[in-house]
């Protein structure tokens, strides 16, 4: 019995992707972080086996959600004589 009780204690640990999710939650809070910090998104990806353009789009969905309720800059600020 002792063993069966700790085999439901792993998987309860283990955290699948969820339907249509290539990597786990944990994963992409990962790539989202150090995406804002990284150098360049090709290290970044390297770093974690994903694709350039996989951590790009985990990271344009960053920048959208931190950019939402910003008010638009103007066009023009300023104009120098």
């Amino acid at each position: 019995m002792p063993a069966k009780h700790a085999e439901n204690g792993l998987r309860k640990k283990i955290r699948s992707p969820e339907r249509y999710q290539r990597f786990s939650k944990e994963w992409n809070q990962a790539v989202n972080v150090r995406s804002i910090h990284a150098k360049t998104f090709k290290d970044l990806a390297f770093q974690f086996g994903a694709s350039v353009s996989t951590v790009i789009r985990r990271f344009d969905a960053v920048a959208k959600k931190e950019l939402q309720g910003h008010p638009e800059l103007p066009k023009v600020i300023a104009i120098d004589e």
